[in-house]
Parts: structure tokens; sequence; C-alpha cells
């Protein structure tokens, strides 16, 4: 279960589970890897009381599902999976754990405690007030996907009781897979954040890429850091730690107490899966997998396409087999929202990266081909045979 649930299901499938999968765009690529699909409503960041209450857990008894896996949707308020506990066994994070990781003001104070980098963070306009605003970035806690961070230099937020101020910091958006096991953070790869800015929206999230081959004193400092911060919160299962890479140094940015998307990127995520699983039940014996290895073989890139234009996808429409979270046909799509996911394999990850976005560009050129009716011209087609 999480806002995206595409990626976990792919895993658990390959893992052999039998899945009941529940998310927020029921797009064909779940829907052909699970048993059933639940499509929920999702608002300000999050699911909502009255699909866990009406939709989620009516379906947990129907199709008698033991085992709960969750990735995003949960943050913004950590007590839905309170509400389901009763119902089913979660595997994953508690609760507490996920509200203490996603509270900034304890994040922070444990950074410093714990000697990790992270960048100046404020709770309070007036504290900072004298200081130049376009320093300084506003964002909401638990709320994730970039749509929530936008700099203060564009106005002032209206104030807000999950607001947040931190300084800008100039670099590289990078992030570490890893699974907490007995308090400690094994590897399973490193990865790039992509952006696709918007408007006002200088960090829309747009994808991942890698695995990666970071310096050694970069990624020394990154498993350092989720090392400190698993046995600081009891985390359990996979879980990821954001950062800024600049030069040879890290900032923590946020811990993501749940399922990553990033799992997507590696050739074994099934026997990851299988080792969260495991770690969560809290087997006796837990088969961890060697990590990525990295700047070796293929590289990923899962880049997320935003729709050009307003848009209804038509029957038949010719996806690329490149594509991925492809959504029915008869899905209205508005301009600038998510419309599936563009993935890509080269020998690093800038050609990977370059390739994902030639192809992304490749497919908007298709769209706006297609009629407000959602018909599609004759003539649509994705041009480039080389993006094949």
């Amino acid at each position: 279960m999480a806002a995206i649930a595409r990626p976990y299901v792919a895993a658990a499938s390959a893992a052999g589970y039998h899945l009941l999968a529940a998310d927020v765009f029921g797009d064909e690529d779940t829907r052909a890897a699970s048993a059933a699909l639940l499509v929920l409503p999702y608002r300000d960041g999050g699911f909502t009381e009255d699909a866990i209450r009406h939709i989620l857990i009516p379906a947990l008894s129907l199709y008698q599902i033991p085992y709960l896996l969750y990735g995003s949707g949960f943050e913004t308020n950590p007590s839905l999976l309170d509400l389901l506990s009763p119902h089913i066994t979660i595997l994953g994070n508690t609760s507490s754990t996920i509200s203490r990781c996603k509270s900034p003001r304890d994040f922070y104070a444990s950074c410093l405690a714990l000697d990790i980098p992270v960048p100046d963070t404020r709770f309070a306009l007036q504290s900072f007030i004298d200081e130049p605003l376009d320093a300084w970035l506003c964002k909401r806690a638990g709320h994730a996907g970039g749509m929530h961070v936008t700099p203060v230099s564009g106005g002032m937020p209206e104030p807000e009781a999950d607001v947040y101020f931190q300084r800008k910091i100039a670099g590289q958006p990078v992030s570490l897979l890893f699974l907490a096991h007995d308090d400690q953070a094994h590897i399973v790869g490193f990865q790039r954040q992509l952006v696709c800015p918007h408007g006002n929206l200088p960090y829309r999230y747009a994808g991942l890429v890698g695995p990666l081959a970071l310096a050694p004193g970069v990624q020394d400092a990154l498993v350092q850091a989720a090392s400190k911060l698993t046995s600081h919160y009891g985390l359990r299962g996979l879980n990821s730690l954001d950062a800024i890479m600049v030069e040879d140094a890290i900032f923590a940015l946020e811990i993501n107490p749940r399922l990553s998307a990033s799992l997507a990127l590696y050739e074994h995520q099934a026997q990851w899966l299988r080792a969260h699983v495991a770690t969560c039940l809290v087997e006796p014996q837990v088969n961890i997998p060697a990590a990525a290895p990295s700047g070796v073989g293929q590289v990923r890139a899962n880049l997320v396409c935003y729709s050009p234009i307003d848009v209804e996808v038509p029957a038949g429409f010719a996806w690329p087999s490149w594509v991925v979270d492809r959504p029915p046909a008869g899905t209205r799509i508005q301009q600038h929202m998510p419309l599936c996911t563009i993935v890509a394999t080269a020998g690093n990850d800038r050609e990977a990266e370059h390739l994902a976005r030639q192809r992304a560009q490749a497919l908007n050129e298709a769209l706006n081909n297609i009629e407000p009716s959602g018909e599609s011209h004759e003539s649509s087609s994705f041009g480039c045979q080389s993006l094949a």
C-alpha cells in the first residue's frame, strides 16, 4: 500500500507473494501484478481516515490478508496505522517511530545530538526575518514529492503548525536505501534524485537514478548517518535517507521510515523485500543480500513524466515498452500532474537520465497529438526509433 504502489507490488510479486494492492492511481502495471487492486482517495499528502475505515479494512477481511507492507501516504497522519493494527500485522516501522522521524524538530535535534551534519532549521519566521529570505526554503512536515518545498522569497506562507524553514544548501540531492536490522544499516545502494522544476516548485520530484558510485567519503558519511539514526529511532526493514551532497560532505535532510520507490532501481529487489518481511517479523534468520555494485554494469533511471496537457487517455493508446505506471484508458489527467514513469538504462547515471528525458520528450509529443475527446491522431508516433 502506497501513494504509488507499483514498485513494491512488482517486488512482492517477484518474491512470490499473493497480493491485494492499494494505491491512488490504479495503474495498469499494479493491476496486472496483483490479485486485486483498491484505488483509494488521497488528500493533503496522505490517505484519508474514511478510506482506511470504509474501503481498506473491509477489503482486508474479505480477502483475508495477513500482512500489510506500506510506502508513502502515512507520514502526514501516522495514527492511521493504529487504525489498521487490530486488523492486520503491519510490516514496517511503528506509527510512533514514523511520528518521531517525520517531526522536523525531533529529526533536527537528533541529528545535532548524533553529530550528523544537517541544514540549519528554524520553526518561526521571526527567527530569521533579518536574514536574506532567498537563503531559506519553506517545507511542510510529513509531505513528500517536493511539491511542498517552496522558496521563502516567493512569498511568506500562511502560518501553519506543520510548516518549518530550512537554510538552502547548493548541492546534489542523493539518497541511501538501506535495510535496518539489529540496529545496523545494511546498504542496498546509493541513488541520485531527479527534479522537474515547475513554477514556484523548484524541487518537484521527478524520480531517481542508480545505483551510483559516490566518493568513498560520501558513502561512508551516508552509511554512518543511517546507522546512527537506525539505532536512535529503532528503525526496522527497508528505509531511505535523503541528503544533500556538497563535494565530499553530506547534509541529512530526512529519513523516510518506510518502503522507498528507489527499490525499483535494484536487480535483487525481491530478495530485499523478503529480507524486509523477515526483519519486521523478527525471524531468527534474515538473509541479507549483498549491496548493489555501484558503478558496475547497468544504471537505471526512473523518471516521472508530468502531463504536458489536460488529457484523457485513449483506448488502445500504444504505450512504449519503456513506460511503467501506465494509467488505464479513460483516465483524465490534468496538465502538470503525474502521468507515468519513464524507464531507461545505460552505462552511467548521466546517460541513463539523458535517455529517460529524451523518451519523456517523445512521449509528450505523442500526447500532444491526442484530441480533447481522448482519440489519437493516426499520425501519432514516438518518432525516434533509437528510443524504442
